[in-house]
């Protein structure tokens, strides 16, 4: 039960970022790309690591198997931690009491690393290195300044930093990405697949309303759509 709500939790928090990030057409050719078919093992006797081209080209060496992960924002450690708490190498911000409602007592424990988002947002890098997760993703826009960003953390950090485009419509390719990268096909698969009928639910709705702005809600209208939008996402009882 309380997974069925942290899936649905987890995608209205990418919606909404998403609408307030952007997505925009950039590096629309690289939003095609398969990391699958983009990995080349540089070791065939170690297998420790291999080439990797991620989703804004950038050509980087990963580790061959990959069991902690980081992000570089919030939308990107709430999507690590839907597909598996257990890689998940630590948090963006302190947990408040609202987030523990959601969130396994286990994992309440985890280090608290510091995010590249939002205004004067920045990661911890001395604890960064300490904790050392095998690779960082930055999940969202793909763009120059973000690209610059991502090169600059990996210097840093000396970790490989990986870009994944998550625009609204396709957050199921962004978690068939993820679920490749590491190891993790069939719960991907499951986020992909609601994401994608969720998001299909809501145009639908956005054709009987026009209208529609997600981020403003300002008239007795507007909140009757907003209630449909939360019983299509199974928030709110019918």
């Amino acid at each position: 039960m309380k997974k069925n709500i942290i899936l649905k939790i987890v995608l209205i928090f990418l919606i909404l970022s998403s609408m307030l990030y952007g997505c925009g057409d950039t590096a629309e050719k690289q939003n095609e790309q398969v990391p699958a078919a983009n990995v080349q093992k540089t070791d065939e006797k170690s297998n420790l690591t291999k080439n990797f081209v991620d989703m804004a080209g950038r050509k980087i060496q990963i580790p061959e198997k990959i069991n902690k992960v980081y992000a570089t924002s919030q939308i990107g450690i709430i999507a690590l931690y839907s597909l598996n708490p257990d890689k998940l190498a630590g948090w963006g911000y302190a947990l408040s009491d609202n987030d523990k409602l959601f969130i396994d007592k286990k994992y309440y424990g985890l280090p608290v690393l510091g995010v590249w988002s939002g205004k004067n947002g920045t990661g911890n890098i001395e604890e960064i290195i300490r904790v050392h997760p095998d690779v960082i993703f930055s999940i969202g826009t793909i763009d120059d300044s973000q690209k610059s960003l991502c090169d600059k953390i990996q210097d840093q950090v000396g970790i490989p930093v990986i870009m994944l485009d998550a625009p609204l419509d396709k957050l199921d390719k962004m978690y068939e990405a993820l679920g490749v990268l590491v190891d993790e096909k069939g719960r991907a698969k499951e986020l992909g697949d609601y994401c994608a009928k969720t998001i299909s639910d809501i145009n639908s709705l956005q054709k009987t309303y026009p209208r529609i702005n997600v981020l403003k809600f300002t008239t007795l209208k507007d909140l009757k759509v907003l209630k449909q939008i939360l019983k299509v996402l199974s928030i709110q009882k019918s």
